[in-house]
């Protein structure tokens, strides 16, 4: 039978002091890395939070030209805010609601203080016209544009027995059928002078050479521009000078001169 070996009282009070020294030990390494981690934390907040992220300069740029003073004054209330914290669709969203004329807004950060802006304003598309001679200027989406953006070759769209007002046109189906025309009608590379409702569902073309073209807004615009755009192929072809298109029955109605 082996003997249990005994052990001192000295080697006792040697074990534990050896485990209390390495807790020591342990406990200081513990606080001196709290103490970096807290005083890097300090640090990074306070240069976070400090003038060395703050946004001190503005690059503005609209349709890839600079901006003018006019525009760069929309974005001065950006100096000073964090960098980091700042929230450019929010900011976007406010300007697009008070300055119609932008189209869309993008922003780049630059490290550390410089705030990159793109800016795509909106282009004239065409004049719109009411039966009571108002007229207004309009995006290819229909946004009403200041008047002296006005220029001699838009097309002019006569809506039919509606005055013109912001709030109308911007649910009005007329509008929209009419710029959708106009959209279909250029990319067909169709010269016209101006689109006319004679109706409410009535619309009428005209074309080079007193041509009138009649279209149905109410039958699907794609296929009508296609058959407009067969039907003058083919009497350029033939020679002959055509008065009038009217493409609002199943088979066209063509007059000649």
């Amino acid at each position: 039978m082996r003997k249990k070996r005994k052990i001192s009282s000295k080697s006792t009070v040697r074990l534990f002091g050896s485990k209390k020294n390495r807790y020591l030990i342990i406990t200081f390494k513990t606080l001196v890395l709290i103490i970096v981690i807290a005083t890097l934390g300090i640090a990074g907040m306070w240069t976070f939070m400090g003038d060395f992220f703050k946004i001190k300069s503005i690059v503005c740029e609209i349709n890839k030209l600079p901006c003018d003073e006019k525009t760069k004054v929309i974005f001065n209330q950006t100096l000073g805010q964090n960098i980091f914290l700042f929230k450019g669709h929010h900011f976007s969203d406010e300007v697009l609601r008070n300055n119609q004329e932008f189209k869309q807004i993008s922003f780049k950060k630059k490290l550390p203080e410089t705030l990159l802006i793109n800016l795509i304003s909106r282009e004239p598309f065409a004049v719109v016209e009411d039966n009571e001679g108002n007229k207004v200027v309009v995006d290819d989406a229909g946004v009403v544009l200041e008047s002296n953006l006005v220029k001699s070759n838009l097309p002019t769209l006569w809506l039919y027995s509606l005055p013109l007002s912001n709030d109308e046109l911007s649910v009005n189906q007329q509008l929209s059928t009419g710029l959708e025309l106009i959209r279909l009608l250029k990319n067909s590379y169709l010269n016209f002078e101006q689109i006319k409702y004679s109706s409410e569902i009535n619309i009428s073309i005209f074309l080079f050479d007193q041509m009138i073209a009649t279209l149905s807004a109410q039958k699907d615009l794609n296929s009508q521009v296609d058959s407009l755009q067969y039907i003058l192929h083919h009497s350029r072809m033939k020679d002959k000078e055509i008065r009038t298109i009217d493409l609002r029955f199943q088979k066209p109605v063509v007059t000649f001169k």
